[in-house]
């Protein structure tokens, strides 16, 4: 850890930052930066490898340190509540759906993106063509 940064924070882990160094991957960060990420994710911001552990580090330069489990992560339900204006009753109903649920379903689309557009070379198609088919592409 001496010489390196903090992934999340990048602020040098030094032997007055307390160092954390999750065990499945052997990635290092700043304590509190990865107990607050820990409280959202369980996965290594790196290379998302799942973690339920780390090692504390308390003293970079005598490498004392100590294994920390984590409880298990909380399933906060999130609640959507809406107003269904055409329900007979006019009550609210309420849809519980879990966080997984929810980070996946926003970040779907119809149809994935391809990793490359080509919208036909410059010289060989008409400038007023290309212009026409990023237009196109972006409202897709």
């Amino acid at each position: 850890l001496r010489g390196k940064s903090c992934p999340i924070c990048l602020e040098k882990l030094t032997d007055r930052r307390a160092a954390a160094v999750i065990t499945a991957c052997k990635h290092g960060y700043c304590l509190a930066c990865i107990r607050k990420w820990s409280g959202f994710k369980r996965n290594c911001p790196l290379c998302n490898t799942r973690f339920d552990s780390w090692l504390i580090v308390s003293d970079i330069a005598s490498r004392k340190y100590h294994k920390e489990h984590l409880p298990a992560l909380r399933d906060d339900r999130q609640t959507l509540t809406y107003h269904r204006w055409n329900s007979p009753s006019g009550r609210r109903r309420i849809i519980r759906r879990s966080r997984d649920v929810l980070e996946n379903s926003s970040s779907r689309r119809s149809r994935p993106l391809p990793w490359r557009r080509s919208f036909g070379r410059p010289g060989e198609v008409p400038d007023h063509i290309i212009h026409e088919r990023k237009l196109r592409w972006r409202a897709s």
